[in-house]
């Protein structure tokens, strides 16, 4: 999966690739992810809209395209 190279170019921090991991857990599970899955459990053990203290609009985007690609 792209994850790991997606968290390997960027310096994030351990919360964030801690989020990112869960994302990935999700999406390989059900093969299909939309941004609304940001803010339902399990990621909600990160917080309320974690994704947003985590990620900036952009970054998330392109998480939500890369996966789209993924889901393919």
């Amino acid at each position: 999966m792209a994850l790991p190279f997606i968290i390997a170019a960027r310096e994030y921090n351990a919360d964030q690739i801690r989020f990112l991991r869960s994302v990935q857990k999700v999406f390989l599970k059900n093969r299909n992810l939309v941004e609304a899955d940001l803010y339902e459990p399990p990621l909600t053990v990160f917080g309320r809209n974690a994704v947003e203290r985590f990620f900036t609009p952009g970054e998330v985007r392109q998480l939500l395209e890369l996966l789209e690609t993924l889901a393919a």
